[in-house]
């Protein structure tokens, strides 16, 4: 793990936070766009 975040230039937590992040916008868009309202 230690090789992956050195290569990544960054820690697992914030790789992760990042997604977390990523992934709750992707989720609100879509159901936005379920919902017919627009982004």
């Amino acid at each position: 793990m230690e090789e992956y975040s050195t290569l990544m230039g960054s820690n697992p937590d914030e790789l992760l936070a990042e997604g977390v992040d990523a992934a709750m916008k992707g989720l609100t868009d879509y159901f936005l766009w379920l919902t017919g309202e627009e982004v």
